[in-house]
């Protein structure tokens, strides 16, 4: 996402920018970088139609601007309409090469490097960027996040804190902090920030970490409500498409812990505010996790027809759904072939594809794969780490232990996933099947 220029994942004032940017574009129809910029607004409200339709205005009217506003905004139709990776990253890279020390182009490259999950390189641009230009929030968060995900929780933490002494004090950066916390298993501090940030509003992005976070924890209950009520704001805030993808976001967390008939109503509410590609693919995504795949079909086959070059939808998102088909036709085997070319995205997204991956190798019965697969995200706790995908790898890890006749290690597991869920609602699917499976080996 892009605000005034850079590229970033989380909110600010883009409504009130958007009304002055729409009354540019009123006095002057031709005004490319005004199109651009209302495009990147839109995109970064999690409002994918009306970001396409600016993107696309602006990139009709490339021809009329200069150089470096050239290049942003072939990388904008590509980030938001073509969803093209290679190309985009391509075109920063030539955007460097023309303008070396444009530190927008670095902090874009770093954060696209991010989405692809090669978070080396998302530190190493994010740090020459930070050197020449430290005065933007952007930057600061990003900076955060990567050491995060690298696990370099201390220098992440001191980044938080020197960016709040610079007047950061912003519920994204608490976000940050909470997501260092989480991966140190620090429970005062994740307290702490959960109590500050229940204290201040939070923009569509805080809370989706708030709706996985919950999630994370079996509380899916006050996960659908945070995705509710995220919703609620969107919808007055007038965007649709902004409350149509915090609900399927929503599904998706319920649909990881099972609950199946609650994921179905959130995908169906979603689809009733909106078809962008944004909403569709993570409806079709919820609806492969439960099992729907006559619905995930009908959502994510025209999808891939609509953006044949998205990167996403043909190397992370379609084999996910593949190999999710064939394990729910007890085909392993199949499975893991689904997903035998998606690898360069495995780190990508919570680590989705390595969950999936797992599975694919429980159903294959090749139980030291599985356990392989997992132990990966337990390894990695900083990438995304409210995500439920962390507490589920013990638990499926504890099925593939219990099915190499691995006792001792299979309850291990399943004690480590039942601790992460000890504030659990009831009747949470994954919880009682764990409950269930752990009684059986004592």
């Amino acid at each position: 996402a892009y605000t005034l220029g850079l590229k970033k994942r989380f909110g600010g004032d883009e409504l009130g920018g958007i009304v002055l940017l729409k009354h540019a574009i009123e006095l002057d129809p031709n005004f490319a970088m005004a199109y651009a910029r209302t495009g990147i607004a839109y995109w970064n409200l999690q409002d994918q139609k009306d970001a396409e339709f600016y993107a696309k205005q602006a990139y009709e009217r490339v021809d009329r601007v200069s150089e470096p506003e050239k290049y942003y905004i072939l990388t904008e139709y590509d980030n938001i309409v073509t969803g093209n990776d290679p190309k985009l990253i391509e075109e920063y890279q030539l955007w460097l090469q023309s303008y070396p020390r444009d530190s927008v182009a670095m902090v874009n490259l770093a954060v696209q490097y991010f989405f692809d999950g090669k978070y080396e390189k998302t530190l190493e641009w994010l740090k020459k960027s930070h050197e020449i230009d430290s005065s933007t929030v952007y930057t600061w968060a990003h900076l955060i996040e990567a050491y995060t995900l690298l696990g370099r929780y201390d220098e992440a933490h001191d980044v938080a804190k020197q960016a709040i002494a610079r007047g950061y004090d912003l519920p994204y950066f608490h976000a940050d902090i909470l997501a260092i916390d989480v991966a140190q298993h620090d429970s005062a501090a994740i307290q702490a920030e959960l109590t500050w940030l229940s204290q201040h509003k939070p923009d569509s992005f805080v809370a989706a970490w708030l709706t996985e976070y919950a999630a994370a924890r079996g509380k899916l209950a006050e996960s659908e409500s945070i995705a509710r009520k995220s919703a609620d704001q969107a919808r007055s805030d007038g965007l649709q498409g902004s409350a149509a993808d915090q609900l399927a976001f929503g599904a998706n967390m319920l649909a990881l812990n099972g609950d199946t008939a609650r994921a179905k109503q959130l995908v169906k509410e979603a689809a009733k505010l909106s078809s962008d590609q944004r909403t569709v693919s993570d409806m079709a995504l919820a609806s492969a996790m439960i099992g729907d795949f006559p619905q995930a079909h009908a959502l994510f086959d025209p999808l891939v027809k609509a953006y044949p070059e998205n990167t996403v939808f043909k190397f992370w998102m379609g084999p996910q759904i593949r190999a999710l088909e064939a394990i729910q036709h007890h085909d392993g085997k199949a499975a893991v072939a689904a997903l035998d070319g998606a690898h360069d995205l495995d780190l990508a997204y919570a680590m989705q594809l390595i969950f999936v991956r797992g599975l694919a190798y429980l159903a294959a019965n090749d139980a030291h794969s599985a356990v392989a697969e997992f132990q990966k995200i337990i390894d990695h706790p900083g990438i995304e780490a409210p995500h439920p995908n962390h507490a589920l790898a013990h638990f499926y890890q504890a099925r593939a232990y219990a099915m190499s006749g691995d006792t001792a290690k299979a309850r291990t597991a399943y004690q480590d996933f039942l601790a992460l869920m000890k504030d659990a609602d009831k009747g949470v699917p994954v919880v009682e099947q764990a409950q269930a499976e752990y009684a059986k080996l004592k």
